[in-house]
C-alpha cells in the first residue's frame, strides 16, 4: 500500500499521510501551522472492514508519545462509525466506506501540542485478526 503526500489546497491544509493495511492504528504528523488553528477535522477514506463484519468501528485519538487507551469512557474517544452492509454479497466480502470525517475540535486542548497524533480505529468484540484497514487517514485544519 502507498502511502500519500497531499499538498495544500485552497485554504485546507493537508497533513502527512500514513496509511496502514490490517493494522488498527496509524499516526499522524502535526505541523507548527497546524497547532494554531482553531478547527480540525479528521478524515479516514476507504474504510474497509473484514468479511462478516458491520456494525461498530471506535475511533480515538491520542498523542502518539501516550500510551493508547481504548475505552469509551477515555479522553481519547472520539466517537463510532456505523457502517451496515447493504446486501448480503457485501456483508460476505466486507463493508466498504468511502469516507467518513469526525470534528476534532473538542479534543483540541488534548492534541494540538503533540508533534504526532495515533488515530486508532477498533472493532469492539472480534477477533485479533479482524481489524479495519484504510486507504487513507489524514486530517486537515482551517
Amino acid at each position: 500500500m502507498r502511502c500519500l503526500l497531499l499538498a495544500v489546497l485552497g485554504g485546507i491544509a493537508y497533513l502527512p499521510v500514513m496509511c496502514a493495511s490490517g493494522d488498527a492504528s496509524a499516526s499522524v504528523p502535526i505541523s507548527e501551522k497546524a497547532r494554531s488553528a482553531a478547527q480540525w477535522t479528521l478524515h479516514i477514506e476507504g474504510l474497509r472492514l473484514p468479511p462478516g463484519r458491520g456494525g461498530i468501528v471506535e475511533v480515538y485519538a491520542s498523542p502518539a508519545d501516550s500510551a493508547p487507551e481504548a475505552s469509551t469512557d477515555q479522553a481519547n474517544y472520539l466517537g463510532y462509525i456505523a457502517p451496515v452492509p447493504k446486501n448480503s454479497r457485501e456483508a460476505l466480502h466486507g463493508v466498504v466506506v468511502k469516507g467518513a470525517l469526525m470534528d476534532l475540535t473538542p479534543k483540541l486542548d488534548a492534541l494540538k501540542n503533540a508533534k504526532e497524533i495515533r488515530v486508532t480505529l477498533v472493532l469492539p468484540k472480534s477477533a485479533e485478526d479482524q481489524k479495519p484497514a484504510w486507504d487513507k487517514i489524514y486530517i486537515t485544519f482551517k
